[in-house]
């Protein structure tokens, strides 16, 4: 218990840390999207799915959600429709946590 009350402690301190880093794999993640994307179109060698499933589960999952939408691209594929939000919900249940047991 307390391994884990300091470290929500260290995250809610350096929270723009945190912050900073779900900005930048969100764009990562919807620029890897966009690129895919290109690549379909160009019918050049593409970014494997094991990729693009893996930055949303690092926490890029709100920047493929908007990339799979606005470029309807991954938009047929099961594992995209069902992962994809599956990484949000987790991410956001992940922060209400944080938030929430950091006022312990």
């Amino acid at each position: 218990m307390m391994f884990l009350r300091t470290f929500l402690r260290f995250i809610v301190n350096n929270a723009y840390i945190l912050i900073g880093y779900y900005i930048l794999i969100n764009i990562v993640a919807f620029v890897f999207f966009l690129a895919d994307k290109i690549k379909a179109k160009k019918d050049a060698r593409r970014i494997s799915e094991a990729v693009l499933l893996g930055l949303s589960f690092a926490g890029g999952s709100a920047g493929a959600m908007i990339a799979i939408y606005t470029l309807r691209h991954k938009t047929r594929k099961a594992k995209f429709r069902i992962l994809v939000p599956l990484g949000l919900i987790l991410h956001l249940s992940a922060t209400a946590a944080v938030v929430y047991f950091s006022k312990i």
